[in-house]
């Protein structure tokens, strides 16, 4: 199982956040733990007995399919922008630190 976290930080780089999976506000694992749980068929189980199972919710949004955000159109989720003179890579200020927006179709401000 090692090799999925390893990839994915590989993938995303030193320094930014691997995911990590909340259901209902009850932290449920970091990758490893969902892989694990998705390939024994237990992820399913828990989505359903905690009322998210797929085709529940705010499926209506065309925009983000209901999760009610999307990747940050100003750095495309990398969290990383251009400075305003040009110098440097800063973070950016559009998104929140995992690189997503508020969906502007279902959330408008």
């Amino acid at each position: 199982m090692g090799g999925t976290w390893w990839k994915l930080r590989e993938l995303l780089g030193e320094g930014v956040a691997v995911p990590r999976l909340f259901v209902k506000g009850r932290y449920v694992g970091g990758v490893e733990e969902v892989v694990e749980l998705n390939e024994s068929g237990r992820l399913g189980e828990l989505l359903d007995s905690a009322g998210v199972g797929r085709g529940v919710g705010r499926r209506e949004c065309e925009g983000c399919g209901g999760a009610r955000f999307v990747p940050c159109l100003g750095c495309s989720g990398s969290c990383k922008a251009v400075d305003k003179d040009g110098s440097g890579v800063v973070r950016c200020g559009l998104c929140n630190e995992n690189g997503l927006v508020h969906c502007p179709l279902c959330h408008p401000r």
